[in-house]
């Protein structure tokens, strides 16, 4: 295939080395600091179609690389012939070209490992930098904007991917020339699937519409969602939901301290949405809070996780996995809550199973006719802000408007 598409590096290798160009690789002798980047050899024709071909020596200057070969061999030999046989050997992933090096001559004599280095990559990438914090307020300040457009001139008519274009359009237009992740578009019953690409379905007049979508500065990327109707007035039951999952969101960032348990957090926001649920008469009165807990009946109205790590990738690494235990300062991590109603989850429970659990009994607590409503005139809620967990508290990097009087003062 002759065709180009646009390239995004691995993120391990840009955090490691800056490098955003296919086709490199990196050595770096972890006794002496030395950085060596091996560079693919471009043919002369690439000049006349591409563009620049860089010497070896613009590349260490551009990438601050102490050597720059062209194949991993010359790399590896380089490298290897000041270290004594035994020396440990750390590899992400078997590489093109590197296979028979690691037979030949690595293997007899050294110690190969293929599983370290990520460890040791997801755990330092966790903490943020100053730096690195900068670049997500920058993505997030721009994409943030880029809602703010959306919310001002969704129309009842409209397709879904008009809106996706349209944010495209604005995170470009800023400079944000890379998504971090495909736009998420879903209007009406569309809102209520949780990884919905923004399709070709008509905005209804009275829609709820959820915009899950952030671009990426430096490759760290925004993950911002905002859900708001497409008539510019919240009303009805769709206001009451909204206002619930905003709430749920202010206690989630209220809470959020260094030591904190995200288990613990998450609980505290399910509580909520039980109590507020009753109040709105989706849940009948005759369970408790602490029934529903045990049950894990939050999973019907919010399957997925309070948020998640974010940096270089949307769902970013850390020592932990994908979601946080123990809030510290440095993250980076995601806040969304969201209420759905799903009728794949809510029709099999009105039926009196558990559809997340079959193990679990689950009480018989759904206002039926309520949540027939919510399927037809909600759809789903979800509200994500992007939070640094500092020494001290947190500092919210989203500042899109997302309180009721905002969103609508948009269209006034």
């Amino acid at each position: 295939m002759d065709v180009a598409f646009k390239f995004r590096q691995d993120s391990n290798m840009y955090w490691a080395t800056g490098v955003s160009e296919p086709d490199f690789h990196a050595v770096l002798d972890c006794n002496t600091g030395e950085l060596v980047l091996v560079a693919p050899e471009l043919p002369d024709s690439h000049k006349i179609w591409v563009g620049h071909v860089p010497s070896v020596d613009e590349i260490a200057i551009k990438y601050g690389a102490d050597r720059v070969e062209r194949t991993v061999d010359d790399a590896l030999k380089r490298v290897l012939k000041l270290h004594p046989r035994g020396t440990t050997v750390h590899y992400c992933r078997p590489l093109n070209g590197v296979e028979s090096v690691f037979s030949d001559r690595v293997v007899d004599k050294y110690e190969v490992d293929d599983e370290s280095v990520l460890e040791v990559l997801s755990a330092l990438r966790e903490l943020k930098s100053d730096l690195e914090v900068q670049c997500l307020a920058h993505a997030n300040l721009l994409s943030g904007q880029a809602h703010v457009e959306l919310m001002r001139q969704v129309r009842g008519g409209m397709r879904e991917y008009q809106l996706e274009a349209l944010f495209v359009r604005e995170t470009m237009d800023s400079g944000l020339l890379q998504l971090g992740y495909p736009v998420i578009v879903g209007s009406g019953p569309n809102s209520a699937v949780l990884h919905y690409a923004a399709g070709a379905r008509a905005i209804g007049d009275r829609d709820l519409v959820l915009v899950d979508a952030g671009a990426e500065h430096r490759c760290f990327t925004a993950d911002i969602t905002r859900t708001f109707p497409a008539d510019g007035r919240f009303s009805g039951l769709a206001r009451d939901v909204y206002q619930t999952v905003l709430d749920m969101q202010e206690l989630a960032l209220a809470s959020i301290e260094p030591g904190g348990d995200w288990s613990d957090l998450n609980d505290a926001v399910a509580a909520l949405m039980f109590q507020r649920l009753k109040d709105i008469g989706v849940i009948g009165r005759g369970v408790s809070e602490e029934e529903l807990l045990q049950a894990k009946a939050q999973r019907l109205f919010m399957p997925h996780n309070l948020g998640h790590h974010l940096g270089l990738d949307v769902h970013d690494v850390s020592s932990t996995g994908l979601v946080p235990e123990e809030l510290r300062p440095g993250q980076v991590v995601t806040v969304e809550p969201g209420i759905y109603f799903i009728p794949a989850l809510l029709e099999k429970a009105m039926s009196g199973a558990n559809p997340m659990d079959d193990d679990t009994p689950i009480p018989s607590f759904l206002n039926e006719d309520m949540v027939r409503q919510g399927m037809a005139l909600v759809g789903g809620v979800r509200i994500e802000d992007n939070v640094h967990v500092t020494d001290f508290g947190m500092v919210n990097l989203t500042r899109t408007p997302k309180t009721i009087a905002e969103i609508e003062g948009l269209r006034d």
